[in-house]
């Protein structure tokens, strides 16, 4: 589960996760038919809190989302929790 286990584990520093969100972000924006396995990753990731303290507080991520179309951004976060 999200909640415990390896995404929780102290093995990821914040770059190396924000630079999955900003993967992730990228992909969606590129492909849109990777829809359903990108939800995927962001409902796990989102899930977790380590994950998802980089989602909410990077600089980085805010400007790829500022680029991003205004309903996939919503997607995303949505997705994400």
């Amino acid at each position: 589960s999200a909640g415990g286990g390896l995404l929780e584990a102290p093995i990821y520093n914040n770059q190396q996760m924000e630079s999955v969100w900003l993967f992730l972000i990228e992909l969606r924006r590129r492909h849109p038919n990777r829809k359903r396995h990108i939800k995927e990753c962001t409902t796990a990731l989102g899930a977790s809190y380590n994950w998802s303290m980089p989602l909410r507080g990077s600089g980085k991520i805010r400007a790829a989302f500022e680029q991003l179309p205004e309903d996939l951004c919503s997607e995303l976060l949505e997705d994400a929790g």
